[in-house]
């Protein structure tokens, strides 16, 4: 099957092309850059999904750190630095992935989710990795990513299988705020 992924992200494409390839699945990817409602993880991942034609996978990921308000805006939260933080060692979190995509005038939702602790920064990786200890792993995802343990794998492998965690309709426009 091929498969259409809207990325920008070569680390993201990387993954796909990891966890994709051997299963048989050829991979054509488009890198349009878009702006984000402000709004919660659904609608994000609804108006991503919805403005591309039919069979385009679009991802976003967030971060649910018990006590804090994260969240959709964990791009932001890496980026200033806050996460480098103390306080949030030890935070219990849901590391969580949205796989969309849109089938004629239905959006998909597929999503994965990993739960675990805030760390130091180990290791290497991209995004949240390094600060991410899942509950049953001795090393972050920055160290060494089992697929068990990444969310974007989790929410592939449920796309694969069509468990979809979600429908909606598309959401072609949006009339709010953009982050």
């Amino acid at each position: 099957m091929i498969i259409n992924i809207n990325s920008g992200n070569p680390n993201k494409i990387a993954e796909y092309q990891q966890y994709l390839t051997p299963l048989g699945h050829e991979l054509t990817t488009s890198d349009q850059d878009l702006d984000e409602p402000n709004s919660d993880h659904e609608t994000i991942i609804r108006y991503k999904a919805s403005q591309f034609d039919d069979n385009t996978l679009v991802d976003d990921v967030s971060l649910i750190i018990e006590g804090f308000d994260v969240g959709v805006n964990i791009r932001w939260f890496l980026e200033s630095g806050e996460l480098n933080k103390e306080k949030y060692r030890g935070c219990k979190c849901q590391f969580v992935c949205y796989i969309g995509v849109k089938k004629a005038e239905t959006v998909f939702l597929y999503k994965g989710i990993v739960e675990g602790v805030i760390t130091k920064p180990q290791g290497q990786g991209f995004g949240i990795g390094p600060f991410f200890l899942p509950n049953d792993a001795a090393q972050t995802l920055g160290e060494f990513m089992q697929p068990e343990h990444n969310p974007r794998y989790l929410a592939l492998m449920n796309f694969l299988a069509d468990k979809w965690s979600a429908k909606h309709q598309p959401l072609s426009q949006w009339q709010g705020e953009f982050q």
